[in-house]
């Protein structure tokens, strides 16, 4: 292998910040893979132990490539033991490889250091020229490494000062260089980072009041803090997005699921407002005007709460009959919109309704573990006298937690 693929590896990936550490999940996964192997286990099944045979090719197999891993970074630097070569026709070269020495002598290793040079720099390394010394390059390897740990770690601490306040969790990202004081380049931070930020937190800040400003200084740009510019954030966040050719409901699908929708009505307002106004210019044959679009996405708002909502009794929930009758006349000129156009939305809607993926995860997550405990439970011998008292304790707590969580799934089911 060349010696040289896994250090591009580390220096296109591990030191971009805009990148992977594709080097350290192929390291972590290989080293977890050669850690799975146990020691045999005395049985007649011959199955079993043809699965712990297995286990144990595999992970010796990762413990040869961690082996190779290692040589190879060796040959880079021209240190001892990179150059070891193994007989590839020997039937055990498993077990050979894992077995020899990699000859890394302490003392020999450091004498070796002042005289390291990199015979070839790797495609793609802009920033190292060639002519520099090994000395010069190692240094720029490290900085540019811990750059990139220390913008990682501070992008968690910005995460988590974000969620417990926007406001607190922006400065911190901004004071930190990772997005301007700027209204389109905070709009693109927030797009780009839906997935890492909280999404409760994101719907704040894009609810805004209008006049909301970042900075309280009078005669500032409203895009550059002044008031306003969480409303010029919203404006540039929605026209980021892009629902041409998509459905209505779709659309508001795809919008909805990089933050959650606040729970004031205003706010409600202001933010799919904006939406329809960015459906309606990329979707010009649907609609007849973003007011129509604008009334629309509120109704299927409010559907989508009332078909979902646990709280609301069944029979007392909205028809298909009922949705079209608070449509009606909602078009130019008090028209209305086609009859199958909101029946495909309706029953959209019903059978799936708008969740963030984190709802979905978690709602999964409390199914296997509601199923794991109820499964443990048929399998609990209480003893000749019945259960103790902490065993009542603990079975009333699991019951009173499934009748939870029974109740939070009544919303999502199909």
């Amino acid at each position: 292998a060349d010696p040289l693929m896994l250090t591009q590896l580390f220096l296109n990936y591990d030191c971009d910040f805009d990148a992977v550490n594709l080097y350290k999940d192929i390291v972590h996964h290989v080293t977890r893979i050669s850690a799975r192997a146990c020691a045999p286990i005395n049985t007649s099944s011959s199955a079993t132990k043809r699965d712990t045979d297995q286990e144990l090719d595999l992970s010796r197999t990762g413990l040869e490539v961690l082996v190779v891993i290692l040589r190879s970074f060796l040959k880079s630097l021209d240190l001892p033991g990179g150059d070891d070569k193994f007989d590839e026709n020997d039937g055990s070269s498993s077990l050979s490889m894992l077995r020899q020495n990699l000859k890394l002598d302490i003392g020999e290793t450091t004498a070796s250091i002042d005289k390291y040079r990199i015979k070839r720099v790797p495609s793609g390394m802009n920033a190292l020229e060639k002519e520099d010394s090994s000395e010069n390059v190692a240094e720029k390897i490290v900085v540019a490494f811990d750059k990139k740990r220390t913008a990682q770690q501070n992008f968690e601490i910005g995460v988590v000062k974000f969620t417990l306040s926007p406001k607190s969790g922006l400065s911190f990202f901004i004071e930190n260089g990772f997005v301007e004081l700027d209204a389109q380049d905070m709009a693109r931070f927030l797009y780009e980072n839906s997935e890492k930020l909280d999404k409760t937190q994101i719907g704040e800040v894009l609810g805004r009041e209008p006049d909301a400003s970042f900075i309280k200084e009078d005669n500032v740009d409203p895009e550059r803090g002044g008031k306003g510019f969480f409303l010029r954030v919203l404006h540039h966040y929605v026209d980021k997005m892009e629902f041409t050719g998509l459905s209505f409901d779709e659309s508001i699908r795809l919008f909805l699921s990089g933050f959650r929708l606040p729970g004031e009505a205003q706010k409600i307002d202001r933010i799919m407002e904006k939406f329809a106004e960015r459906f309606t210019r990329q979707n010009t044959d649907v609609f007849p005007s973003a007011d129509t679009a604008f009334i629309l996405a509120f109704s299927v708002i409010m559907l989508n709460t009332d078909l979902h909502n646990p709280s609301i009794k069944p029979e007392r929930r909205m028809t298909l009959e009922s949705f079209i009758r608070n449509n009606k006349g909602i078009s130019v000129d008090g028209g209305d919109l086609p009859e199958d156009f909101l029946t495909g939305i309706f029953n959209r809607i019903k059978e799936k309704p708008f969740s963030l993926k984190e709802d979905d995860e978690a709602r999964e997550k409390v199914s296997k573990e509601s199923s794991r405990d109820m499964f443990e439970s048929l399998f609990v011998f209480e003893g000749p006298f019945g259960s103790s008292a902490e065993d009542r304790k603990r079975e009333k707590f699991r019951k009173e937690r499934e009748e939870m969580m029974a109740a939070s799934e009544q919303m999502f089911k199909k």
